[in-house]
Formats: structure tokens, sequence, C-alpha cells
């Protein structure tokens, strides 16, 4: 599956407005859910992708071997990835935090990001990923399917 690509990606952040299901080698489910920090609509738009992922973390056939919580660098923390966390820790859902676009701020500024990270997500694993330069791939990929 290496190197195929399985995903529209828009050349504009924030378009999908749908949850998408991907089966791995009929082992994993992937499940990608709508980028809800980057929607590029109204209020209005925000609001249905926030509802459609709630309903969809708490739903009671939701059933994760893990929750990836993907955050852009230079944004960090949100008040919805707050939320998003409190959800997945209510229901006993394994959460991991991965960090990407690492190539896109200071070594300074991602450690402090990190460290601020980890004081906040006590017991949460933060993963730092970058797809320019594949830092953190090989620990991304064990931590994620290893």
């Amino acid at each position: 599956m290496e190197g195929k690509a399985v995903a529209r990606v828009g050349k504009v952040s924030g378009k999908t407005l749908e949850i998408n299901f991907f089966n791995i080698n009929d082992k994993y489910y992937f499940v990608d859910l709508p980028g809800y920090g980057y929607a590029q609509k109204g209020l209005d738009q925000r609001e249905m992708i926030r509802s459609m992922i709630i309903g969809y973390l708490t739903n009671k056939n939701f059933q994760p071997r893990t929750v990836a919580v993907v955050l852009d660098s230079k944004a960090g923390l949100t008040d919805f990835d707050r939320e998003v966390l409190d959800i997945l820790s209510d229901n006993n859902h394994h959460a991991k935090i991965i960090v990407t676009k690492t190539d896109k701020v200071t070594q300074k500024e991602l450690s402090q990001l990190v460290s601020s990270m980890h004081k906040e997500c006590e017991g949460i694993e933060i993963l730092q990923y970058s797809s320019v330069n594949e830092r953190g791939k090989e620990k991304l990929l064990e931590k994620l399917i290893g």
C-alpha cells in the first residue's frame, strides 16, 4: 500500500465535510474526521462539523483501538481539541496526539509546544511528524499500527 494514494487531497485545507473510512489490509480501519480547525465555511458549517465529530466519538458503537488527535504545530491545542480529548477520556478511549508540520516551527518552539502539551495532557502520548522531511514517520507508524 506504500506510495499508493488512498484518499483525495484538496489544494485547500478544511474542505472535507464527511467522515471517511479506510480499510487497511482487512485488519485496521482508519477513520478520517473533518478538520474542524480549518473549515473554510461559516460558523454554521463549523458547528455542523463539530456536532458530527462529537456524535461519532460518543456513539456507543465506536470502539477504537487508538484515536489520533492531529494538531498543526503552528496552531497548538485549541479549545475544541481539549473538548475532544475530554470526550475521549470520559468514554475510556485511548488517545495519542500527533503534532504535524514540525518542519514549520523552530526546534525551540516545538520543544515549548510539546512541553506545554505534556503538562496539559498528562498521560497522553505526543508524537511529532513532518510530511516534508518524514521526521517521526517510523515512530508514528510503530505507535499507531505496530
